[in-house]
């Protein structure tokens, strides 16, 4: 797993840093419209083929930092975007990128977490009706298509049938469950 990560994320310069450097990359203020390609790959690329294997194979890593960085990629992308579209308006593209990573974090994992963790972490009072919006809607939409990555995750090394034994144990109020 580890070569093919490599050789899949070397030919690019930004698929040389590691996961800090590049989630720095995507929240500066630098003008990055010149170098979309890098986001473009960096989505495409090394950072889903990152995520598919940590989902799927039995490697020990985690799965938040990726999801985050994906989000922020395609929010990055879109800001540039939106700034090529705009360029008089004074947009932040980084903005988008927080609130991108934010998003995708949220509706991965069902829960609105993400904007308390992401609202702590930049600081940015300014942010939070933007950043819990977008986490509300994205919610609010994961909970209408599919299950959270975690149970996901559950469902595949089968310990959802164990959940499942322990919920209907609470339901019967069993004395099992009191220690």
């Amino acid at each position: 797993v580890t070569v093919v990560i490599a050789c899949v994320s070397y030919p690019v310069p930004l698929g040389r840093n590691d996961i800090n450097a590049t989630i720095s990359y995507l929240l500066s203020v630098k003008n990055l419209s010149g170098e979309w390609y890098y986001l473009l790959f960096l989505v495409l690329g090394g950072m889903s083929f990152t995520l598919m294997s940590v989902c799927f194979f039995p490697v020990p890593a985690g799965i938040y930092t990726p999801m985050f960085c994906i989000g922020a990629a395609f929010g990055r992308l879109f800001g540039e975007v939106v700034v090529l579209s705009f360029p008089t308006s004074g947009i932040n593209p980084a903005v988008y990128a927080i609130i991108g990573g934010c998003s995708l974090c949220a509706g991965a994992t069902k829960t609105i977490s993400s904007a308390v963790i992401v609202i702590e972490l930049t600081s940015q009072i300014s942010l939070t009706l933007p950043i819990l919006v977008s986490t509300l809607v994205s919610v609010g939409i994961a909970k209408l298509l599919h299950p959270s990555v975690y149970e996901l995750m559950l469902q595949q090394k089968d310990c959802l049938s164990y959940l499942m034994y322990i919920e209907e144990l609470k339901q019967q109020g069993s004395p099992k469950l009191q220690i």
